[in-house]
């Protein structure tokens, strides 16, 4: 084990004197990974300082807004290793124009969705305030006093029943009772209940004594069925406007806009995802190739942290 470990030390120690042997030598190679060759540009020492820079600057801790000066180096021009056309601008730019049609899309169904619930509310008021609604909403409140007085009348035949009389009494007693006993602290619910269960069978004899007197009054028919019959033409004009509602064809066309802003909005929506998770990976993919490689001054990339002629040992391997 101390033998292996021996030999792989003297290893990595001549490995990396070649490295610096020939790293220290003007030869490099001819093949570059990307991007144009600008080595005519500037001198050998240039490039290596120019290099140096820009990967002293990727080694740097980095600030409170993370990663987004990355690509500093790649915007600098000429006088960085890396090319600007590394950059995915067709990604970045197609993500824009997808952020631009997916709030498009959000604002034309919000724009459909009030256009439909303001035609519905038009509608509605409309309806509410036509003399046809109004006349039979008050037909309806009318019929319903006059059934009330001849009830009331009906009843006053057996007020003086004494049966009916001490039922009565005894039904409004305890139902003052038990809304005292309710307010009480310490009352058991079982007390309440019990004295429900009593005025329950009061005020059931006493309604049966009211049906019986209310069922021989004419006065009392009559009155019950204007007021059926108020109350179903009532409910007869709403039926008819909300199904004039479904089938209008200005209504079903609002409608069916706004259905397709949905649609268009949930499209819009996935791609712009779909757009923004492109563009990230293809970002991520340029800064972690120029961060492992040493961009055009060398010859080859090695991912095990051997940089080729140029670099030295382990100069990548961060």
């Amino acid at each position: 084990m101390i033998v292996g470990n021996t030999m792989r030390g003297l290893s990595l120690v001549v490995a990396g004197a070649l490295g610096l042997l020939i790293s220290s030598s003007p030869v490099r190679a001819e093949t570059q990974p990307h991007g144009p060759d600008k080595s005519s540009d500037t001198s050998p020492d240039q490039r290596v300082h120019n290099m140096d820079q820009a990967m002293n600057r990727y080694d740097q801790p980095r600030g409170a807004g993370g990663y987004g000066d990355r690509f500093d180096d790649m915007r600098a021009g000429s006088h960085s290793p890396f090319d600007t056309h590394d950059l995915p601008l067709p990604e970045m730019a197609a993500t824009v124009d997808a952020s631009a049609h997916a709030a498009a899309a959000r604002r034309a169904f919000d724009l459909a969705d009030n256009a439909l619930g303001n035609a519905v509310h038009i509608a509605q008021s409309n309806f509410e305030r036509s003399d046809a609604y109004v006349n039979s909403l008050n037909d309806e409140k009318k019929a319903y006093e006059d059934f009330e007085a001849a009830r009331r009348s009906a009843i006053r035949k057996i007020s003086d029943d004494p049966q009916y009389r001490a039922a009565s009494e005894l039904r409004d007693q305890l139902r003052v009772r038990i809304a005292e006993r309710r307010n009480m602290r310490g009352t058991s619910m079982h007390e309440i209940l019990s004295m429900a269960m009593v005025k329950l069978s009061y005020a059931t004899t006493a309604t049966a004594m009211e049906a019986v007197a209310s069922s021989d009054d004419s006065g009392y028919r009559d009155a019950q069925a204007r007021l059926f019959s108020a109350g179903a033409r009532v409910r007869e004009m709403r039926r008819t406007f909300e199904d004039r509602v479904r089938t209008d064809q200005d209504m079903m066309a609002l409608r069916n806009k706004v259905e397709e802003a949905r649609t268009a909005r949930l499209i819009t929506a996935a791609v712009f995802e779909g757009s923004l998770e492109i563009s990230n990976e293809a970002l991520d993919y340029v800064y972690w190739r120029h961060r492992t490689e040493r961009a055009h001054y060398g010859s080859y990339y090695d991912p095990y942290g051997y940089a080729g002629y140029g670099g030295g040992y382990g100069a990548n391997y961060r």
